[in-house]
């Protein structure tokens, strides 16, 4: 993805990447393994959203920003309970990087 010139920030948990997200002006997407040490990524998209909604956050537009999820559960109705709480995609391993790569740029574009 560095190759493609996507700037990755690699965060190793919940509680920075909340921190990062509020922080960081320039955040476009959201790309979040499953299960992180502190919890998993539909706790920290829970999160966000609701910490958003609360304070009707509006700079950065942190509740529009498009959040996928990594996994390696290629179970659809999972991939069903996620996208129908607001999950923007779903990707499974192993990663196809050029369709990674082809979803990112129809959120960021």
């Amino acid at each position: 993805m560095l190759q493609k010139g996507f700037d990755l920030i690699l965060i190793p948990s919940i509680g920075e990447a909340k921190r990062r997200i509020f922080e960081d002006k320039e955040i476009e997407l959201i790309l979040c393994d499953v299960e992180l040490p502190d919890g998993t990524a539909m706790e920290l998209f829970h999160a966000l959203r609701r910490v958003t909604g609360m304070f009707q956050m509006k700079n950065p537009p942190v509740r529009l920003l498009p959040f996928f999820i990594l996994t390696e559960n290629s179970d659809l109705a999972t991939e069903y309970e996620y996208r129908h709480e607001g999950v923007n995609d779903y990707i499974t391993s192993p990663v196809n990087i050029p369709e990674l790569i082809r979803r990112v740029l129809f959120f960021v574009e």
